[in-house]
């Protein structure tokens, strides 16, 4: 999708500003129609009918953008059946009533025009105060048809505004405290200063030399960097040991991923075999054939990601496509990873522990735990 001439919020921010100044028009009009209908002399009767359906059709179109979301998102499409409905209603009662003298024409557009104003009341206070699917054709975004819906409300857009503003304020108190000094580079190139430093500082690009530098990033805010502390040699054992890294798989991932959601574990059945090992091939082992006949065998699909773009030299980034086998052992209540397949999209490596490489096996088991957090955070999270 080519790049947005404007930026999204400035889109959305002109659309709403659309939308007001619509309602003012319509406002404003309904209130000459009332100027009007108080000044008015005699019409004749096709005068009368005129009118009366023009103010059938304004008071309809109100009536379809008040019971129908997709109307302020699509005017073409407003409900046809409102709009006849009260075009008639409006007809019928104005001719009966003017035919028979009751009421002026004057009168009768005074009356019109009041029940329009209502009307819009009605329905700027729904468009204000609804819940409203954002219309991404309108915005230029017609191409994101992955995206599940994007809500808004305009009650809170203030609020939220603010909010935005103050977010570099509320989270200066944690920057502030990464003020535990690392020693980066080796040698004459060899630095040492705090981790806000070297993660915000202007002009600060250096490459990590263990996994415990990974730990500049926990503010000494509310003692965070303290109560952490012991995870630290754990988790860096993981990028660094292989057996480690096997061992943790499980257990990071039971621990940690339950506030996103509950990771999609399954015990692989006979169905789910027949999907396996066509996607595995040869790697489908007999050794892997025996776990799945004892009933140990377990999987983490996260296959759905290859309906995503491959990633492009101008965008390198993407989410891994990953199926992970795990074997339950019974004795010790243990899920280990046996197999990683990983797909960028355009290409797929299986890895298996104890052939791998260990800088490979490492980069699996990484690659399943990103595939799984994207998983979490997007579909199992906000998604659901």
């Amino acid at each position: 999708m080519p790049p947005l001439p404007l930026s999204f919020a400035i889109r959305f921010l002109i659309f709403v500003a659309v939308v007001f100044v619509l309602h003012i028009v319509v406002g404003a009009g309904l209130v000459l129609l009332a100027l009007f209908g108080l000044s008015l002399a005699p019409l004749s009767a096709s005068g009368v009918i005129v009118l009366a359906v023009a103010m059938g059709l304004l008071i309809g179109l109100l009536i379809a953008i008040i019971v129908s979301p997709v109307a302020i998102a699509n005017i073409i499409a407003l409900p046809v059946f409102a709009i006849g409905i009260a075009a008639l209603v409006t007809i019928g009662t104005i001719a009966g009533l003017v035919a028979t003298g009751t009421i002026t024409v004057g009168l009768a557009l005074v009356l019109i025009a009041l029940i329009g104003l209502a009307a819009l009341f009605v329905e700027a206070v729904w468009f204000v105060f609804g819940v409203h699917r954002l219309p991404l054709g309108l915005l230029g975004v017609r191409g994101l048809t992955s995206m599940p819906g994007v809500p808004f409300r305009l009650a809170e857009l203030p609020d939220t505004i603010i909010r935005l503003l103050n977010r570099s304020n509320e989270i200066q108190p944690a920057k502030d405290g990464l003020s535990t000094n690392f020693t980066l580079g080796t040698g004459p190139n060899a630095k040492t200063a705090t981790g806000q430093t070297f993660m915000f500082g202007a002009g600060e690009s250096r490459s990590l030399s263990d996994p415990l530098q990974y730990a500049m990033g926990w503010t000494t805010l509310d003692s965070i960097d303290r109560r952490a502390a012991d995870l630290a040699p754990a988790w860096s054992s993981s990028l660094m040991d292989p057996a480690a890294a096997t061992e943790q798989f499980w257990p990071t991932i039971a621990r940690f991923s339950t506030p996103f959601n509950i990771v999609p574990l399954e015990r692989v059945t006979a169905a789910r075999a027949t999907v396996f090992r066509g996607a595995l091939g040869a790697a489908w082992t007999p050794a892997i054939e025996a776990m799945f006949a004892s009933g140990t065998l377990h999987a983490i699909d996260m296959t759905m990601f290859a309906s995503l773009d491959p990633p492009t030299t101008a965008i390198p980034r993407f989410t891994p496509v990953t199926l992970t086998l795990l074997d339950f052992a019974a004795a010790t209540q243990t899920l280990a990873p046996i197999l990683v397949s990983v797909s960028n999209g355009a290409a797929t490596q299986i890895y298996v522990d104890g052939v791998a490489s260990p800088s490979a096996w490492l980069y699996a088991l990484q690659a399943a735990k990103v595939s799984i957090t994207v998983w979490g955070i997007w579909i199992g999270h906000v998604y659901r």
